[in-house]
């Protein structure tokens, strides 16, 4: 009975699907739809299949976390990337591009978007653009590793175009696929190579450690860990984790030798170069003999483990070999033992017994590499490195001879010429006292690479201690010509630089109305004056002039830093030129003149200024920095006046080059000279005029100098009101600006509690200064409207009081400029109300202010306010959702 029913039942279902809600069947399958995503979902994420029944019987439990699945794409959408699909496949690219621009404005999320995007920039040959919208792309599928490391493999692929930028896309792809899946090996492999060709070699040993704890035996990770111990400047700590993997991949090797493996004898190269590393040099011949034994087949001979005093065992005969008791003549072929042992391992062994002081044994080695014949050369050139460590073993031990027959074994090798090599042959052709030969190499070396210090170093070395001069005078001094001849010879130089500065004068005016074209002819003139005036001796002391002409570097290094070679010959070439103690006073009184060739120094010093300047607007800082440090050094431009303008115009260089911390310096040192009004006003203006943010001028260091500051005027003010009451002086005034200034800079790091305090002692010493009360105003508001002020509303009506003062006093101006200020004055409460959301008084306040400003002569400033307001007005309205009456407004005020 009850089967008949239920068959009857669902007899009656089937009858009725015609009439089921679609609404209802469209749910049910986007819930069948959302079950196999959750299957598949835990499938990826267990290493395992998820039963079908198992959303049958009804899941359970939070779940995984993570991201759901992205929506599948709106009918739109799809309709879209199909006609993206489609132009691609024609090759219509640009048509392309504007459709899946398209799709990306509609829907910045869409996956597939952003993989056809970098599809047409890689076939337009973009690859930049190219990488960047599959990183976009990986980023919508955070989990999904094989596109974070699809993104890696193509920024390595292309790493010609931007090396460093796709080294660090690189690392940052296979970062995101490790935190996906941090068991993923090929995404810690990659980073680890990535870290490794960027120097980070600590981060590199990390991730080749973790690799290799799953394949232990993986000889390409074995090598790569090898080589960043070798490059760790820490060797003696990295090195022994390469050398435990080495002798896990040998044991491993000789108990269950892989069929396809080549007989790595590379590798023991690199294994002996291990222990080398950190001085075992008994232990890497020990490994160099015992491996190359056990790749020859001779493993059982392990009797030769204990003769370790030399390396008989590789001789080329048995004569010595004989000796040991242990060794049977024949049982093995004679060519496994000394013609089978690579080169390159014989080398080291002659290396490292040099080291060892066993120069007999190394000696023994170094026959068979006799410079003559051709199978050194050979090695050489398959070797280098090991070649050169062999000569300059043997040059360290007097074997000169031989060492420069390997030298120019590797001189002679193809290529460009190697300083070094040179270097080493010119040191050993002086070390045989051949100096003109010697001299020659050096010469070479220098030819070879301009920056090889060690050369020029030799080379001087000799020229001095062959008592020469080592670089000859180009002009005969002047003090030894006669006195016709020098005049002429000064009075030509004046007339020739008078001529150049009429022609930079000349540019200059000619740059002034318009003929911006002769800029660069202008900078060439200025600055063949300025370097003229910069290499004379007489206008600055003499160690300024030693940092003109001098290198930097050894200027820059530390007291205590040992001196070098270099340094020290630098020294002493300068206490060679420096002028003798005699003949200071006769050039004391050269920069008392007033002029100079004909030029006064004030010209020259406007020169110097116009050309930082100039190289400031050029975008060239240094430059321009150094021509202001130049001006400020010379001992011609010392008055007051000349060192304020030599800031100023630092400062203009600062400003042209938003450099905000040479601001805050350069105003720090005006202040420094004139601790007075305008020279806190200079250092707010430069800080405002500077388009960068305002960490410097807010910066710790500012701060506390002007707390300085302030706590100097206070004692003197407080020493001078002692005094003027004991009727020994006057007293001393307090200044209001500074006062300011250090209230508007904790205003702007929202220090509101402290910064009130010092805008109120400003109020005390001027109450009717419009900027004090609007500052007093703004800083009670903001504070009420932080979210843990006390007593809100209190704090609100002090900062509408003050400020309604402040409107008072701009009402009360009689100047020129009343109309202006009290525009500004209106669109500031305006301002406020608004920030307080009483849009209605705003816009009331707003109003006031364009009828004032409507009643004076237009100009720049008034225009700029209207837009202000008017900016003001229409998010004010908009804000109260008075959306006609904006647009209104907008409609009669725009101009197209």
């Amino acid at each position: 009975m009850a089967a008949s029913i239920n068959q009857d039942f669902m007899e009656r279902q089937e009858g009725d699907v015609s009439d089921a809600d679609s609404d209802l069947e469209e749910l049910e399958g986007d819930i069948a739809k959302f079950d196999e995503s959750v299957r598949e979902f835990l499938a990826t994420q267990r290493d395992g299949a998820v039963p079908s029944g198992a959303a049958g019987a009804g899941y359970r439990g939070r779940g995984a976390r993570g991201p759901r699945k992205a929506a599948k794409p709106r009918g739109d959408i799809t309709a879209r990337l199909s006609k993206v699909n489609q132009a691609f496949l024609s090759g219509d690219y640009s048509r392309a591009l504007d459709l899946v621009f398209e799709v990306i404005r509609i829907n910045a999320e869409t996956h597939q978007a952003w993989t056809t995007l970098s599809s047409i920039f890689r076939e337009q040959g973009d690859l930049s653009k190219a990488l960047s919208a599959m990183v976009y792309a990986a980023h919508l599928r955070p989990k999904d590793v094989s596109g974070w490391l699809q993104c890696a493999s193509f920024a390595l692929d292309t790493i010609e175009d931007d090396e460093a930028g796709n080294l660090n896309t690189a690392r940052l792809c296979y970062s995101a696929a490790l935190r996906a899946d941090h068991t993923n090996i090929d995404a810690r492999l990659g980073k680890g190579l990535v870290c490794h060709r960027q120097g980070h070699l600590a981060a590199a040993l990390s991730d080749y450690k973790t690799v290799l704890k799953h394949r232990p035996y993986d000889l390409e990770i074995v090598r790569k860990l090898a080589e960043a111990c070798l490059d760790n400047k820490q060797a003696d700590t990295a090195v022994p984790s390469a050398i435990a993997a080495y002798k896990r991949f040998f044991d491993h090797e000789k108990s269950d030798p892989s069929p396809d493996m080549q007989a790595p004898w590379h590798d023991i190269g690199i294994y002996v170069d291990l222990f080398a590393a950190t001085g075992r040099y008994q232990d890497a011949i020990y490994q160099a003999k015992s491996l190359s034994r056990w790749l020859l087949g001779r493993d059982a001979e392990t009797f030769w483990d204990n003769w370790q005093s030399d390396d008989r065992e590789w001789d080329g005969d048995d004569e010595r070999r004989l000796y040991v008791p242990e060794y049977t003549a024949g049982a093995w072929s004679p060519e496994l033992y000394g013609q089978s042992f690579p080169w390159d391992l014989r080398a080291r062994l002659a290396i490292y017994r040099f080291r060892l002081g066993d120069e007999d044994e190394a000696m023994r080695h170094l026959w068979w590499f006799d410079p003559l014949l051709e199978h050194t050369k050979e090695f050489a050139s398959d070797f280098p490195f090991m070649a050169f460590d062999m000569a300059e073993e043997l040059a360290h031990r007097g074997h000169t001879p031989l060492a420069v027959s390997y030298y120019q074994i590797l001189r002679d090798l193809p290529g460009d010429p190697d300083a070094t090599i040179l270097l080493q042959l010119g040191r050993c052709h002086s070390a045989m006292g051949e100096n003109a030969t010697a001299e020659e190499y050096f010469l070479a070396a220098i030819d070879a690479d301009e920056d090889n210090i060690d050369a020029r170093i030799e080379l001087a070395n000799m020229t001095d201690a062959s008592g020469r001069r080592l670089i000859p005078r180009r002009y005969r001094p002047k003090r030894l010509a006669g006195a016709d001849k020098r005049r002429q010879e000064e009075q030509a130089r004046a007339v020739k630089l008078a001529e150049q500065y009429e022609i930079v004068q000349d540019l200059r005016k000619q740059i002034r109305e318009g003929r911006n074209d002769l800029i660069p002819a202008w900078m060439a003139s200025s600055k063949e004056l300025v370097d003229d005036f910069r290499s004379l001796k007489k206008f600055y002391t003499w160690d300024k002039y030693l940092h003109f002409l001098g290198p930097k570097s050894l200027q820059q290094n530390e007291a205590d830093k040992p001196q070098t070679e270099l340094a020290q010959m630098y020294e002493r070439l300068a206490r060679t030129l420096a002028p003798h103690p005699g003949h200071e006073g006769r050039e004391a009184g050269t920069s008392e003149l007033d002029a100079h060739q004909g030029i006064s120094f004030n010209n020259w010093l406007y020169l110097f200024l116009d050309y930082a300047i100039g190289l400031a607007i050029a975008h060239r800082r240094d430059e321009a920095y150094q021509v202001c440090e130049a001006a400020r050094d010379s001992t011609a431009f010392q008055a007051p006046e000349h060192g304020f303008m030599i800031y100023v115009a630092w400062s203009v260089c600062a400003i042209y080059t938003s450099d905000e911390e040479r601001c805050v310096a350069t105003a720090r040192q005006l202040m420094r000279e004139g601790a007075m009004s305008d020279s806190y006003r200079m250092f707010a203006l430069l800080s405002n005029l500077c388009q960068s943010p305002v960490s410097w001028y807010t910066s710790g260091p500012a701060q506390k100098y002007l707390l300085r500051q302030i706590k100097a005027m206070d004692d003197a003010h407080t020493e001078s009101v002692a005094k003027a009451a004991a009727g020994e002086g006057t007293e001393v005034a307090l200044d209001a600006c500074v006062l300011m200034l250090y209230g508007h800079i904790l205003f702007t790091s929202t220090s509101y509690t402290y910064a009130l305090g010092y805008f109120l002692r400003s109020r005390a010493l001027d109450p009717d200064n419009s900027m004090v009360n609007l500052s007093l105003g703004l800083a009670y508001v903001h504070y009420g409207l932080k979210r843990q002020s006390t007593n809100r509303q209190y704090l609100l009506l002090q900062g509408q009081s003050f400020l309604s003062r402040y409107a008072e006093l701009g009402s009360m101006d009689e100047g020129e400029n009343n109309e202006f200020t009290k525009a500004e004055a209106y669109y500031n409460i305006g301002r406020l109300y608004q920030l307080l959301g009483i849009n209605y008084l705003a816009l009331e306040y707003y109003s006031k202010a364009k009828k004032v400003s409507r009643d004076r002569p237009q100009n720049g400033t008034t225009g700029e306010l209207e837009a202000i307001m008017l900016s003001n007005e229409l998010i004010s309205l908009l804000i109260n959702q008075n959306n006609s009456k904006a647009l209104a407004l907008l409609k009669a005020k725009i101009r197209l």
